[in-house]
Parts: C-alpha cells; sequence; structure tokens
C-alpha cells in the first residue's frame, strides 16, 4: 500500500502504471512461493490503483482528420518545413506501405501484434472476412484465441490492391520506425500526435457513435469481457436516448 501511495501520490505515475507494477510484485511473490524461496506471500492482498480524475486515457482521430491523413499517404502532396531559421515547401511523395497499415487498423481494429501476426492464409477474399490472431491472449502455453472481422469497402479494396503473396506470408513486414513514421505524417499535415494504437481506439470509438451494441464493439476489439469497452459508452448518447425514446408504456389520449 505504500508503495503504490508513493507511485501516485508522489511520483504521479498513471494508475494503469501503477498496476502493472503491483501484478509483477504479486507474480513475483508467487514464483517464490513455487520455487521455496518463502512459504507464504507477505501480503493477504494488493489493492490496485484506481483512477479518480475521470480522464480517458485515449483519443481517436475525427473522420475529415483520418482523411487528411489517408490522402496524404496515398498520394503525396506539399508540405511546410522548418528549414534553417525560416521554412520551406517541399514534396512529400506517397507512403503506400504506411497508408496500407494505416488503412488496415483503421477499419479492423486490430492490435499491432495481431498485424504483424496476419498471413495471407488469414485472409479470406471470398466470405470478405480478416481472422485475427489474439497474440495477447496467448498465456500460460495455450492457444491464442482467433477472432474474425468482417471486411468493409476500405479493407476490400486495400487487399485487392496489395500484392498476395503466398499462404505463409505475413501480410506486413515488422517496421520498428511506424510510430515515428506515423507521427511525421501526422505533423506533415498539420493533425495532432496519436499513436499507433490510437487507429484502434479510432475504430471502436466510430463504432460506439453510430450506434453499435457495446457487445459487438467488445467482440470485434477481442475484448474478454464487455466491461473493457465501456470505456466507449459515453460516446453514443443519442443512441441510448433514442432507445429509451422508443418506449412508450401509456397511450397518448389515455386519461389518469
Amino acid at each position: 500500500a505504500e508503495y503504490r501511495n508513493h507511485r501516485s501520490e508522489v511520483d504521479k505515475a498513471l494508475p494503469e502504471t501503477v498496476n502493472k507494477e503491483l501484478k509483477a510484485i504479486a507474480a513475483a511473490g508467487r514464483l517464490a512461493i513455487a520455487d521455496g524461496r518463502i512459504a507464504r506471500l507477505p501480503w493477504k492482498k494488493i489493492t490496485y490503483a484506481v483512477d479518480l480524475t475521470g480522464h480517458q486515457a485515449w483519443s481517436y482521430m475525427k473522420v475529415e482528420e483520418t482523411i487528411k491523413l489517408l490522402n496524404f499517404l496515398r498520394y503525396g502532396g506539399k508540405v511546410t518545413v522548418k528549414w534553417g531559421a525560416g521554412v520551406r515547401t517541399r514534396n512529400i511523395g506517397p507512403n503506400p506501405k504506411l497508408w496500407a497499415i494505416t488503412t488496415f487498423l483503421l477499419n479492423s481494429g486490430a492490435r499491432k501484434g495481431e498485424m504483424y501476426a496476419l498471413r495471407w492464409r488469414d485472409v479470406d477474399m471470398r466470405n470478405k472476412v480478416v481472422r485475427l490472431i489474439g497474440t495477447k491472449l496467448a498465456k500460460l502455453g495455450k492457444p491464442a484465441e482467433p477472432r474474425y472481422i468482417p471486411m468493409n469497402e476500405d479493407l476490400i479494396e486495400l487487399f485487392t490492391l496489395l500484392p498476395r503473396g503466398n499462404d505463409k506470408d505475413v501480410v506486413f513486414p515488422n517496421d520498428h520506425n511506424l510510430n515515428n513514421d506515423l507521427s511525421r505524417a501526422l505533423r506533415y499535415v498539420g493533425l495532432p500526435h496519436f499513436r499507433v494504437h490510437d487507429l484502434r481506439f479510432t475504430f471502436a470509438s466510430h463504432l460506439a457513435m453510430a450506434g453499435t451494441p457495446l457487445y459487438h464493439i467488445s467482440k470485434l476489439l477481442g475484448h474478454k469481457n464487455e466491461s473493457m469497452s465501456r470505456r466507449y459508452a459515453h460516446l453514443c448518447p443519442q443512441t441510448l436516448a433514442n432507445a429509451v425514446g422508443t418506449l412508450r408504456f401509456s397511450k397518448p389520449d389515455s386519461v389518469v
């Protein structure tokens, strides 16, 4: 508890960071028991940090921002950059690799690891479905859990344009500069900073705003339970209002 409070109140660490560290401490204790180093855990229970600020630790792109970014990545354009004490205009060519990755993540909600694990055998053009392997859920020797994402028009176009390899070939080769490349592209088109993972949040956020049930969003994101998708509930107040508005337990002309 002292460690948790110090990390939260003194070091100002984020709750999710503190909780990851607490989970590591708990795991170390269990390993110590299994290794015979200690007989029992020196604590009865670990109480995790709670975010009481209501701050949402994610951001998503607006539709006009995604259009601006994707058009720039696909076709290139003129950008103004700093040059010495002044500025200059440069012509930046298309970046088809980053365009393909950004298009895929925005339209599939995949995690970065799932994207790099994607192979051509997982792309079913006949049934218009992409199979994602949930590497994040593959723990303790258990097999990874796949989930299936229906292709929309953007994904169909993407996989039609990409040169198809053998079934075992990866669709998107690992790119260690992906974060830097995305940040640079966003800067070129005058957009705020977004992380690669924010493309996944953008996918889910726009589904919520379109009225998609949280249960469906949870399944598309590969969450084990619906509670992890409740962070998007605040984005669909009108949908909830419309749902309640369909209720009518009395006739308009009823007399009390």
